[in-house]
């Protein structure tokens, strides 16, 4: 079995190449399932010298326990005997089946949380589903978890996808604990009626027929073991999310994730009456609304200062008079963030939050339409 560092990710535009290291991750992954009654200690290896000094422990090697080291420095005994490396992804689950929240997790330290972590799962007395991957455990799972082959759903989504219309493969993303990739449909006629709205409302989208439906799958082996499907509208570089996610649980049978493939077309026709009716709500002073959204959602926080400034700079810009567009302008936040390399992870919950937007009034946070009131 191959070792990957936690950093590890590939990024793919070719859609052989994608599959062909979706297969490889099966091949260098393993389940088995830890009793909770077994002897179970977790123990910190938090700084190099530690981690020279137990390197023996591990099959994989010096710099995959200096990796350790770096990131969630902590590693599992079972029974005294079998010593395992673990990411943060699967830290983070084996906190959150213990009960605990990642808050209480940081104020406890490492050096506690791993006195404790074995005596609340000796209490909830449930086997834990292991995946060993590249390496070292990265996730900790119930037992309803249901590994699925991530090379069958992306095969799945494209062939349902496929009598849709003429089908490009836009890119895939794979580290250890997850894996997504986009589609999208070209030669489609699935948006002509939204299309052809756009002109009439003097929308700023200039080049309308260039807008296409694209389909974004995502799932992973930790957190909320999930396969989730979003729709997208593509318009070149730039994407806008207008549907809220298909969830399908691991626990479930395959055929589920089958029958929400099969739904694309009515949720698109559903997406497109979304924004279409945005095409109707007028807007007075777009950047203030812009502010006011953004910071409505969550996306003036720190972390987001410098593409929250950008696209409230960007939306000056723009001569706006509708939300449709505003909508349009605003998630051009992603596109910002996609330039200085955020990761995926973080460009996916932006486009979650953007996405919250969509169930607002945006007359509310127009401050003319508030005064006019």
């Amino acid at each position: 079995m191959k070792e990957k560092k936690d950093s590890y990710i590939e990024i793919h535009s070719d859609e052989y190449g994608f599959v062909d290291a979706l297969k490889e991750l099966d091949k260098n992954r393993k389940w088995f399932v830890i009793d909770p009654r077994e002897k179970i200690e977790f123990e910190v290896i938090d700084t190099p010298l530690l981690g020279y000094s137990l390197a023996e422990k591990f099959i994989e090697g010096t710099e995959m326990v200096i990796d350790t080291v770096n990131n969630s420095g902590i590693f599992l005994t079972v029974n005294d005997k079998e010593n395992y490396l673990l990411r943060d992804t699967a830290c983070y689950d084996f906190v959150t089946r213990a009960g605990f929240t990642c808050p209480v997790q940081n104020r406890l330290g490492k050096e506690r949380l791993c006195e404790l972590l074995p005596e609340f799962i000796k209490k909830m007395n449930k086997p834990i589903n292991i995946n060993f991957c590249y390496g070292k455990i990265t996730a900790a799972l119930s037992q309803q978890y249901v590994h699925v082959n991530e090379q069958k759903l992306v095969e799945t989504l494209r062939d349902n996808l496929s009598a849709l219309g003429v089908v490009k493969f836009e890119e895939g993303y794979l580290t250890c604990s997850s894996v997504s990739c986009s589609y999208k449909v070209e030669n489609s006629r699935i948006l002509d009626s939204y299309k052809e709205l756009l002109p009439r409302h003097f929308s700023i989208m200039v080049g309308a027929d260039k807008i296409v439906p694209e389909v974004y799958l995502r799932t992973g082996s930790s957190g909320d073991n999930a396969i989730k499907l979003d729709t997208y509208f593509r318009y070149g570089s730039r994407r806008i999310k207008v549907g809220s996610e298909a969830f399908v649980h691991k626990g479930e049978p395959f055929e589920n994730f089958e029958k929400e493939c099969r739904l694309l077309l009515p949720r698109f026709d559903k997406d497109m009456n979304t924004l279409s009716k945005l095409l109707e709500v007028s807007i007075h002073n777009a950047k203030e609304c812009a502010n006011n959204l953004l910071k409505e959602v969550g996306l003036n926080k720190k972390q987001y200062s410098k593409y929250f400034s950008k696209t409230l700079s960007f939306i000056s810009g723009l001569k706006i008079n509708n939300a449709h567009d505003l909508y349009w302008a605003i998630s051009n936040i992603t596109e910002e963030m996609k330039k200085d390399g955020v990761s995926n992870r973080e460009i996916d919950e932006t486009n979650d939050l953007l996405y919250k937007m969509l169930r607002l009034d945006f007359k509310k946070f127009d401050y003319k339409e508030a005064d006019a009131a």
